[in-house]
């Protein structure tokens, strides 16, 4: 059975994942094919409860538009501001240090204050507009035909 040592921030940990135990000593973790398994079936579920979750999401969004009468420019601030929420606190758990990079470093402040508000909310504006004033369908249509309209514009 193959082994591979892969640099780790932990100091003592026993991990069980059913078939075969692995210890930590010290800074590195011994991870087996099993773990390698794990990983990939972990990776490929989360990956499948991302497109599950996006497919819904639209769907969701017409019916409390066109049902519940809920606004797009709610929908947006509220997604984005759990969203982000709940990624900080996923990244103060992984290494409380990070989170709070963006403030020491001032010139990356300004590059992700615009991705933020011309890339994140203009493209979950115009996305839920649209199904407001449409459906889902044909949002997603138009938000994946945008490239290949802009690259022929150009």
């Amino acid at each position: 059975m193959e082994r591979k040592t892969i640099p780790f921030k932990i100091l003592s940990v026993t991990i069980t994942m059913g078939m075969e135990i692995i210890r930590t000593g010290g800074i590195q973790l011994e991870t087996t094919n099993n773990m390698r398994d794990y990983s990939r079936l972990k990776g490929i579920t989360l990956v499948l409860l991302a497109a599950l979750l996006w497919g819904v999401s639209g769907t969701v969004a017409q019916y409390l538009f066109h049902h519940q009468k809920f606004s797009p420019e709610w929908l947006v601030v509220v997604r984005l501001l759990a969203s982000g929420v709940i990624l900080l606190f996923f990244a103060y758990r992984q290494d409380p240090t990070s989170v709070f990079l963006i403030v020491k470093k001032k010139d990356q402040a300004v590059p992700l204050l615009l991705f933020a508000i011309f890339g994140m909310l203009g493209v979950q504006y115009t996305y839920f507009a649209s199904i407001d004033h449409g459906n889902a369908a044909a949002a997603t249509v138009l938000q994946y035909l945008a490239p290949v309209l802009i690259a022929a514009w150009i």
